[in-house]
């Protein structure tokens, strides 16, 4: 198994160069963990990525801020099914289009994407009312259906600032880093990673390009000022892997607020943070997966095996749903 899993790695980076690098965490129920690497974190510097390396985990980030909302309703912070823009000041109440916090939470608002409209800048550092600005008019009323939007997550982390009065930086280590320990996750500007880190490749003029700026921020500065609550965490599989298995497995949340976690009658491919999908000869998977300039990421758990597969990989060109089919094969 560990040859047929190390082999998946090697054949994405090594045989068919489809990222810099890839590491891998799978967790056979019964037998245990394995981690696995291919390939560069730094190709200047032919810097292999180890088991440790810190790679941005893009939406992953959704799990966890959505997991911090529903902590903040088990204390009495905010409900629900109370109206998004209850919990917020009048600029930002403003592109909530009535929804309620489920909604954000279910992608069922019908509000714009704010990424739609975004030119990444490499250098320019973006406030939150600049990133409020780019929300345009909502596509749906309320509820009518689902619809993938970032706004909704950069929203969710202002509901949670509001309602606490603390920086949701501070808010995710609170409630969730520290408390399980993921010592190799860190939340967006607010942090400063610890190396070893991947550099983020993105490809400009048909090459591969670092896009890394040394600030200890993944990708980079940049992006994680415009990310925030929607996608700006950076981790390592193994602290992934136990959050994926800390959060499904039921330990992060009370009965109430995990049947709300995977409830899936709204939408049969999302939940509150969660994604649903079949991976053929495993059955369904919950879990996200997530992408920022210069990285791509994975992290799923098995609901008939327990089965646990999480990939990081700093480029953007892997195909991620082939790789995760392998990978549970492979941990059959």
């Amino acid at each position: 198994m560990v040859a047929a899993l190390q082999g998946v790695l090697d054949e994405y980076v090594v045989e068919n160069h489809l990222a810099p690098s890839i590491s891998a965490a799978v967790l056979v129920p019964g037998t245990g963990w394995w981690y696995g690497t291919s390939g560069y974190a730094d190709r200047e510097s032919e810097g292999l990525a180890t088991t440790d390396t810190v790679y941005a985990i893009g939406s992953i980030t959704k799990t966890f801020v959505a997991a911090l909302v529903l902590r903040l309703a088990e204390e009495g912070f905010l409900g629900l099914d109370d109206p998004a823009s209850d919990h917020l000041g009048p600029v930002a109440g403003s592109k909530t289009n009535g929804a309620t916090v489920r909604q954000l939470l279910s992608m069922r608002s019908g509000i714009d994407s704010y990424t739609d409209h975004f030119d990444q800048n490499f250098d320019a550092v973006y406030s939150v009312a600049d990133l409020i600005d780019m929300i345009g008019e909502p596509h749906f009323a309320p509820g009518a259906e689902f619809e993938y939007s970032n706004s909704n997550y950069l929203l969710l982390g202002l509901i949670a600032e509001v309602v606490t009065g603390g920086p949701l930086g501070e808010l995710l280590h609170e409630y969730l880093i520290d408390r399980f320990d993921l010592e190799r996750t860190y939340y967006g500007s607010a942090d400063v990673a610890a190396e070893p880190l991947a550099h983020g490749y993105v490809t400009i003029d048909g090459e591969l390009t670092d896009v890394y700026d040394g600030s200890g921020h993944l990708p980079f500065a940049a992006a994680t000022s415009a990310a925030l609550g929607a996608g700006s965490m950076a981790s390592d599989t193994a602290d992934i892997g136990r959050w994926i298995y800390l959060l499904y497995g039921g330990q992060v949340l009370r009965p109430a607020s995990q049947a709300e976690l995977v409830d899936f009658s709204a939408s049969i491919e999302y939940g509150l943070g969660t994604i649903r999908f079949v991976v053929p000869g495993t059955g369904q998977v919950i879990g996200h997966s997530g992408s920022i300039p210069g990285f791509a990421s994975a992290a799923y758990m098995a609901r008939d095996s327990g089965t646990i597969v999480v990939i990081l990989t700093n480029g953007e060109m892997l195909d991620m749903n082939g790789a995760l089919n392998l990978l549970f094969a492979a941990a059959r």
